[in-house]
């Protein structure tokens, strides 16, 4: 049993590795295992928390109550008939300021249907949104027969698009945002500063890692120094 553990060893020395270099090559990758595990717990314990974007919707159906659609356009006389454009307009402001209270987003950019989970932007299938639409409609207290209605849910889709555009923002070319894992890191002549993520950058992804200001790098260093 010794002799297979010993054999990596042996090998090593046989190839015309020292017993130093060993040790340094063994004690280089164990800081490296170690280092790596400070970075994974960091990032665990520090990261804004946050919604997966597939989560969004039905996390935010189950909040969706009934409502009185006569309050809600502010209809107080009973000869005021409801019409079916103040069912869609009312259904999506609802859907919206809901979504808003979550500080999540959902929006329309270039045909596109995108969803925010507080951190960044993600793009979501289009038909899969309208049956989403229907639904909320029908928990608003919308007849089913309207609700599940092809034709009536792709008007409530085509109110959503009227009135959700959010356009892609003008970048300057003088800022670089990267957006990390507890905020977005904003890079300027003027500044290089942490911030909390903004939905109105638009951006569509998030790397893996925060950002932290008194990291040091004593791997890549130590590299350095070696070569």
């Amino acid at each position: 049993m010794k002799e297979k553990e010993n054999a990596p060893l042996d090998s090593a020395k046989s190839s015309g590795a020292t017993d130093n270099q060993i040790f340094k090559d063994n004690n280089f990758i164990a800081a490296m295992q170690s280092e790596i595990q400070t970075l994974e717990k960091s990032f665990k314990g520090n990261s804004v928390t946050t919604i997966k974007h597939t989560e969004i919707l039905s996390t935010l159906l189950e909040q969706i109550q009934r409502i009185d659609f006569r309050e809600e356009v502010g209809f107080t006389d009973e000869s005021q008939k409801l019409s079916k454009k103040h069912y869609l307009v009312s259904s999506i402001e609802n859907i919206l300021e809901i979504a808003h209270e979550n500080n999540w987003g959902i929006c329309r950019n270039h045909d596109f249907i995108y969803l925010y989970n507080g951190a960044y932007w993600s793009v979501f299938d289009n038909a899969e949104f309208e049956n989403f639409l229907g639904q909320s409609a029908e928990r608003m207290g919308i007849d089913k027969y309207d609700a599940r209605l092809y034709s009536f849910r792709q008007q409530l889709f085509k109110q959503f698009l009227s009135v959700a555009n959010l356009p892609k923002p003008t970048q300057s070319d003088d800022v670089v945002l990267v957006n990390l894992g507890n905020g977005t890191f904003e890079i300027s002549k003027d500044k290089q500063v942490l911030r909390a993520a903004d939905r109105r950058d638009f951006i569509t992804y998030q790397l893996p890692f925060n950002y932290d200001q008194t990291a040091t790098c004593p791997l890549f260093m130590n590299y350095l120094n070696t070569v």
